[in-house]
């Protein structure tokens, strides 16, 4: 949670969201990354009875990851927030800049 004056911004909001209630970042980072995700699925076996066969896939998935810092003056220290495909799931507390 991050309080923008007396707006809260929280985990789990849009990136449009969080812009109309802290303003424009001073500093905006945006890069791709490509994670393996897992799936999996059940199939029936040959085999004779009611048995299923668990069958794993590995993709790989692209995420937008975008880095935004709000620096709200000298009394308080930065703030790094991540968006991930346009919704926030991280915020941290950064040093002075």
């Amino acid at each position: 949670m991050m309080r923008c004056g007396s707006r809260v911004v929280d985990l789990g909001m849009a990136e449009a969201e969080v812009r109309a209630a802290c303003g424009e970042p001073v500093d905006v980072s945006r890069h791709v990354v490509t994670r393996a995700h897992e799936t999996s699925s059940s199939a029936p076996t040959t085999d004779q009875g009611d048995q299923t066969r668990r069958e794993r896939d590995v993709l790989a998935v692209s995420v937008d990851v975008d880095e935004w810092v709000y620096d709200f003056g000298p009394n308080r220290l930065t703030q790094r927030l991540t968006f991930e495909n346009g919704t926030l799931v991280r915020i941290t507390t950064d040093r002075r800049r």
